[in-house]
């Protein structure tokens, strides 16, 4: 795969992870699918921006610059994507509760945290 599709492949990657996690929680539940994809799409984003700012030093100048592109075009869509609402409240739960706690108030309440 190419250096700079790396971003596209991970942002995947970790959304997938966050359905594995999730799933991983044993809930005796089905959790609502826009919840659990703002979950994921939070994940992912975070994954991206923590990316953006460290570059493979692999990387040649281009593709640096081609791997930063991908990944800010990752980030709007995941930003105007059909979860946009639900990422954005999943995103700040996550950066105010931490994930851990979002996720049991999740298995608590089968809702995003306020």
């Amino acid at each position: 795969m190419c250096n700079p599709c790396r971003p596209k492949l991970g942002a995947t990657l970790t959304h997938e992870m966050g359905h594995a996690l999730i799933r991983l929680q044993d809930w005796t539940f089905t959790l609502e699918r826009k919840v659990e994809e703002g979950i994921c799409e939070a994940i992912s984003y975070e994954w991206l921006k923590y990316t953006v700012t460290n570059y493979d030093p692999s990387y040649t100048q281009k593709e640096a610059e081609i791997a930063k592109r991908v990944r800010i075009q990752e980030m709007s869509t995941i930003e105007t994507g059909k979860y946009a609402a639900e990422f954005r409240e999943a995103r700040r739960a996550i950066k105010k509760y931490g994930l851990k706690r979002t996720l049991k108030h999740v298995a608590r309440w089968r809702d995003i945290p306020e």
